[in-house]
């Protein structure tokens, strides 16, 4: 009864399944896809693989392939080891179709061999490619390769018969199709010349097909078929001769020296043996041998001269960079400036049109002869006060120029452009220029802006053109305040009144900068009395600046509290 229970379940159970049969071979195909799928991703983390482009079949075969490097190496990486070497490896396209690769033994012209195959087939496989994402490889038919030795006893093939058995197939095979060829020291094995003669046969019998292909070789008359053909490229793996070991670096447009020698001589070879040997190699070896390291040495001169050049045209870029940015500031400020000046102007003119009607009101209330004279009085007055506000400062004739200093480096001078004494720290050059020390600053000035020492007894220049009157001369009742020493009506007042307080800060800011520059030591700010917030706002502004020593409100014959008399440090 159990043994029949048993059965009659497995019999429903499975009609159940064949009822769902093609469901469930269909789910178990998308789970084995998506397992393979997953199982590439968790592949393509260990060997940093990105997703590359795949060239249109109509655009021929070709491979672009950055930052290339090997996957296995890239997967044997451990935690501490150096990064994997990287080369940029292109055939076809617009660069050649065979690459001729040459350098020293052990030097890594296989391992790049492979893994440029190895890139072709996992793009083929859709499998992520160990190379950087900017890397484009076409979609290629086959990967023929010929690496490694074929001898066997039992097959009766020695080393050179396995590989022509296999490059008999190789050349059969790519007649037609888009194909990479991956071939390892080619016709190595045989006699040197009769197997270099081999060697370059094939490789033009492959220029011929429409296959990619690699080719790792000794041969000297393989290496002269990539600076003739332009089908044909050399390129060799880079060795460091000081330490013996070499880089696994591709170096492209030259092909790479085998270094016998020179590894022979480090090793310790005899040199009489070193010499001999040279003579047997004969001279076309040796002299091919020096033409391809002079090449690396010109090589290694222009890249150090392509980094100097680099930097050169990075810190001019900078340069430009920072002019263009001082050139905007520069013309920011000058619309800035002009803008203040016409409102200067326009306030100017308003205040005189208000003056002129109250005059002219004043006068007709009154409706005498001797108002209206007085009125006509007060008419010239305004008029001249308007233009004394608006016309720019007079220049006064100019002074007897003294006579120039004895130029020697030592020597105390004055600079008229900064109005400072100063000693001569370099005489004037060929230009005529001459460097002076003016406190803790050397600057370079022209030779005519020098004058002999205020303290030499010659008279002081001259520092500005503002006019002043025998009475802003006098001293004030505050002469023991230096600050009492100007006169609102002298040329270093800044008039602020009318304008709001962020304009007044700006103006503000431009004056004492001018001011600083041109060697002043007081000016008088008129803000006016108001309702104080222009003038609460002014000397703060004055408390803070770099530029003010110190300063106080005007005298009643400044004005009072509608100014500010500034002492500049």
């Amino acid at each position: 009864e159990i043994r029949r229970e048993s059965r009659r379940i497995l019999e429903s159970v499975t009609m159940e399944v064949a009822v769902a049969a093609r469901a469930l071979r269909r789910t178990a195909e998308a789970l084995a896809l998506l397992d393979a799928r997953l199982a590439a991703a968790r592949l393509a983390l260990g060997y940093g693989g990105s997703a590359i482009a795949i060239a249109d079949p109509g655009e021929g075969p070709s491979l672009d392939l950055k930052d290339l490097r090997h996957p296995l190496l890239a997967l044997a990486r451990k935690p501490g080891d150096g990064a994997v070497v990287s080369n940029d490896v292109a055939l076809g396209g617009r660069s050649a179709r065979i690459l001729i690769v040459s350098g020293p033994n052990a030097g890594g012209k296989t391992v790049l061999m492979k893994a440029v195959g190895m890139a072709a087939q996992m793009a083929r496989a859709g499998l992520l490619v160990a190379a950087a994402p900017s890397s484009r490889v076409a979609f290629l038919d086959a990967v023929l390769t010929d690496i490694g030795d074929k001898q066997s006893v039992l097959g009766d093939l020695s080393t050179f018969s396995g590989h022509l058995g296999n490059l008999v197939r190789i050349l059969g095979a790519s007649r037609s199709g888009a194909t990479l060829v991956l071939l390892d020291e080619l016709m190595a094995g045989t006699n040197p010349d009769q197997g270099a003669a081999l060697a370059r046969a094939t490789a033009e019998s492959l220029a011929e097909r429409p296959a990619l292909a690699v080719i790792t070789t000794h041969y000297d008359s393989l290496k002269a078929l990539g600076e003739g053909d332009d089908r044909f490229a050399n390129a060799g793996m880079e060795y460091d001769l000081e330490h013996l070991q070499p880089t696994f670096r591709l170096i492209l447009g030259a092909p790479g020296r085998s270094y016998a020698f020179d590894i022979a001589s480090r090793m310790g070879m005899p040199a009489e043996v070193l010499d001999r040997a040279r003579d047997l190699a004969g001279g076309s070896s040796v002299s091919l041998e020096t033409v391809i390291a002079r090449l690396e040495a010109r090589e290694a001169a222009l890249a150090q001269e392509a980094n100097r050049l680099a930097d050169a045209t990075a810190e001019a870029t900078a340069t430009a960079e920072a002019q263009r940015t001082a050139a905007e500031a520069l013309e920011r400020r000058e619309r800035e400036l002009g803008r203040h000046a016409r409102e200067a102007v326009e306030a100017a003119v308003a205040d005189a049109r208000e003056a002129l009607r109250v005059i002219v009101r004043e006068a007709q209330a009154a409706n005498t002869s001797r108002a209206a004279e007085a009125a006509r009085a007060a008419v010239t007055r305004a008029g001249d006060e308007a233009k004394a506000r608006l016309a720019p400062p007079a220049e006064e004739e100019p002074a007897p120029r003294p006579a120039a200093p004895k130029l020697e480096p030592g020597s105390r001078v004055f600079v008229e452009r900064l109005g400072k004494d100063g000693v001569l720290a370099q005489a004037p050059d060929s230009r005529g220029r001459a460097k002076v020390t003016v406190g803790a600053m050397t600057v370079e000035v022209a030779a005519d802006d020098l004058r002999p020492a205020r303290g030499a007894g010659a008279p002081r220049p001259r520092t500005t053109t503002t006019r002043r009157s025998a009475a802003d001369e006098a001293p004030s009742p505050g002469a023991d305040d230096p600050l009492a020493l100007v006169s609102p009506s002298g040329g270093h007042t800044l008039d602020v009144r009318g304008h709001d307080g962020d304009e007044a800060i700006a103006a503000l800011e431009a004056y004492l900068d001018r001011a600083a520059l041109s060697g002043q030591n007081h000016i008088i700010v008129v803000h006016g009395h108001g309702t104080g917030a222009l003038r609460k706002r002014v000397r703060a502004y004055l408390d803070d600046s770099p530029y003010v020593a110190r300063w106080a409100a005007g005298t009643p014959r400044q004005g009072g509290d509608g100014a500010s008399v500034i002492e500049l440090r």
